[in-house]
């Protein structure tokens, strides 16, 4: 693929993510789950591309036990896929990984991969959400620099033997909005969720210095009622 069609490709992911949170900013209600920001976005940002890049039928090829295979017929392959699996290493260890959102190079079809060989992908993105009624965030916000750092090490493996992603996106998404009866335990519950952020804001600044595409969505409301 030409280096303007992979930028093209990536304008349309962080152009969906633009219009995507401006809405649940305006509406965060309509997004109960991680699993429903990552549903949207994903067929978003496939639809998008694939106005624009039409898929095409190949043969599926792929090395095992030192020989080439492929599936029976041809079959249409995308360049946009929901939680593939690939492989990272970790601690000199491969292991299976499957990031929310990844697009590829070329469509899979297009590339015979050997045994723990990545399809080589151009943008690999995480989600994380967290609401007042359920978080897919831990209290230690542990989750996000893991996904980080499995981003990271998609990142390094570009250039070697089990191929990575040229470029990453790790997206935030926090809604607090709550009703307290009294008005010092509305100030806690301020100060609580600001400090909370404010850890999220360090990790996100650590892994930006990591070359990761790191976005914090955040909305906050806080009301005390007699």
């Amino acid at each position: 693929m030409a280096i303007n069609d992979e930028k093209r490709m990536i304008n349309i992911a962080k152009r969906e993510i633009e219009i995507f949170s401006k809405r649940w900013n305006n509406d965060p209600y309509l997004w109960e789950s991680e699993t429903d920001i990552h549903a949207e976005l994903y067929w978003k940002i496939k639809s998008s591309i694939n106005k624009e890049f039409k898929c095409k039928k190949d043969k599926c090829c792929w090395e095992e036990n030192g020989k080439i295979k492929t599936i029976p017929t041809e079959a249409y392959f995308d360049w946009v896929y929901c939680k593939p699996a690939t492989h990272i290493k970790i601690e000199g260890k491969k292991k299976w990984y499957y990031p929310d959102i990844v697009i590829y190079k070329n469509t899979r079809g297009k590339h015979v991969t050997k045994e723990g060989e990545n399809t080589p992908m151009l943008w690999a993105c995480e989600i994380k959400y967290a609401t007042e009624w359920s978080s897919d965030i831990s209290d230690s916000d542990s989750s996000i620099k893991k996904d980080g750092d499995k981003l990271m090490e998609l990142l390094k493996q570009k250039n070697n033997e089990t191929k990575g992603t040229d470029s990453a996106c790790l997206l935030v998404f926090s809604r607090w909005m709550k009703h307290y009866e009294s008005k010092s335990k509305c100030e806690k519950g301020k100060r609580a969720i600001d400090n909370r952020f404010k850890k999220i804001k360090k990790i996100l600044n650590n892994l930006k210095n990591e070359e990761i595409d790191v976005r914090f969505f955040k909305k906050r409301e806080f009301k005390y009622e007699k």
